[in-house]
């Protein structure tokens, strides 16, 4: 380094002479720990503590704010002496930032520290380090406004938080990640041309293009505002996690502290129920194929044979279902979405009662398979609703809530009983109304399935021996 780089005299430790000696150490060791409590929040390891705002919200507040924020100011405290040529912030001035920005990121993970208090840390840090690199830079300003207008994104991020409006707080968090990319893109503008011209060993440095610059440097924070700006989310909501919704086929990971961790595959997954085989890459190939070979065809219809002057024979296969005595489509569909709701209580009850049984006990394998029947049926209905080009319901049947009253496992799963036989006396008188063969054969197949779950229980509950008392 050049002598007016060099670094304090011996009285400073080596960790505080530079910027980013605490800020990229800090950083490493914040993104670590980071990545350990939330492997440990997803693998309910720590139930009952969760950060302000949730485990997720958390994630989202973090990553930009909490670390990207140490690496940018680490990086730009260290290079302004380069730019600059005068000394940058080392000693005790630049352990007390660096204690600033350590203090948020335990704010965060200590519930027990005033929000108020909370703010003013998370908010004090960025414009601290602005007002240090505009001291240092004069009138080349770029940097310090977007590290103020990161601020500003920050405080729009914590109300979000204190609002409970998860939308906007996923909104200002795209807008900090267009703010980071400006500030990179401006970095880069000092730094690449150095690096291009050495390596290059050009005679002289690249020139500018400013309107280039100016173009690139004003449509990131452009973006950020119009992330800030966007609409509302219109998904639909299929959990909460404290209070955060979670939405239907969102890229949420599922925690533990979501609620029922199992049962967000009943809602999110529900794309699973359009596999219905798993085939090789070729044979999926060929039956693209030959579909589309079919839809290219289809609607072409033979010559009329000459000398026909009658209409043509109705027969029975072309009447309509309901002249028939079957059930049309919207009877049809109606029972179904019905049934549909009533399996996802069932699926939901069976789910919930396996949580609360002993691992010893022999009921705990009979619920589970009819957690996982009724699931299966689940998928089932959807696929055949869909087929009918309906709208699968999202609600759960009331008989969910019904069940959960009843604190007694036995007593529960015999009204589990109760609800599994309704189901059955639903089909018996469903199933000669459905004309569809495939139709038929997939609702025959679940009467049997649950035949044979109310006979297993019935034949269950009377050794249940300890879970007596549960």
């Amino acid at each position: 380094m050049t002598g007016n780089m060099q670094p304090d005299p011996a009285t400073t430790a080596p960790l505080w002479r530079l910027g980013f000696r605490p800020f990229f150490l800090g950083g490493a060791g914040f993104a670590l720990l980071a990545v350990a409590l939330w492997a440990a929040a997803y693998l309910g390891l720590v139930p009952g503590f969760a950060p302000r705002g949730g485990w997720l919200a958390w994630h989202m507040h973090e990553m930009p704010f909490g670390f990207v924020t140490a690496v940018i100011a680490g990086f730009l405290l260290t290079a302004v002496q380069a730019w600059t040529g005068s000394p940058g912030l080392r000693g005790r001035p630049l352990a007390a930032l660096f204690a600033l920005w350590l203090a948020a990121r335990v704010g965060w993970l200590w519930p027990g520290l005033p929000w108020p208090l909370l703010v003013a840390l998370e908010l004090a840090f960025l414009p601290v380090v602005a007002a240090r690199l505009g001291w240092q830079l004069g009138r080349n300003y770029p940097l310090v406004g977007l590290l103020l207008l990161l601020t500003l994104v920050d405080a729009v991020a914590l109300h979000a938080l204190a609002a409970g409006d998860f939308d906007l707080l996923r909104r200002a968090v795209w807008a900090a990640l267009w703010l980071i990319g400006a500030v990179i893109a401006v970095v880069g503008g000092r730094v690449i041309p150095f690096f291009t011209e050495r390596g290059l060993h050009l005679p002289a440095p690249l020139a500018p293009r400013r309107w280039l610059e100016a173009l690139a440097h004003g449509g990131l924070p452009l973006l950020a505002v119009l992330a800030v700006g966007r609409r509302p989310d219109t998904r639909t909501v299929i959990g909460d996690e404290d209070g955060r919704p979670i939405h239907l086929f969102s890229t949420d990971s599922p925690l533990r502290s979501m609620g029922e961790f199992e049962a967000m595959a009943l809602y999110a997954g529900q794309g699973v129920g359009r596999v219905n085989a798993i085939v090789g890459a070729a044979d999926r190939l060929r039956a693209i194929a030959d579909e589309a070979a079919a839809r290219l065809t289809a609607g072409t219809e033979p010559p009329p044979e000459h000398g026909q002057a009658a209409s043509p024979a109705c027969f029975a296969h072309e009447a309509d279902d309901r002249y028939m005595g079957y059930a049309g489509r919207e009877e049809l569909l109606a029972a179904l979405n019905e049934l549909l709701e009533a399996e996802r209580a069932g699926a939901r009850v069976a789910l919930r009662t396996v949580a609360q049984l002993a691992g010893d006990t022999d009921l705990k394998p009979l619920v589970m398979a009819i957690h996982r029947d009724e699931a299966r049926w689940c998928g089932v209905l959807t696929r055949a609703i869909r087929r009918l080009q309906g709208t699968p319901s999202p609600n759960t049947g009331a008989f969910h809530d019904k069940a959960m009253a009843i604190a007694r496992i036995p007593a529960r799963l015999a009204f589990l009983n109760r609800g599994q036989a309704w189901v059955v006396r639903k089909l018996e008188s469903l199933l000669p109304t459905v004309r569809d063969a495939d139709l038929h054969a997939e609702l025959a197949a679940m009467l049997v399935a649950h035949q044979g779950n109310i006979e297993r229980v019935a034949a269950q509950l009377p050794t249940a021996g300890p879970l007596a008392n549960v």
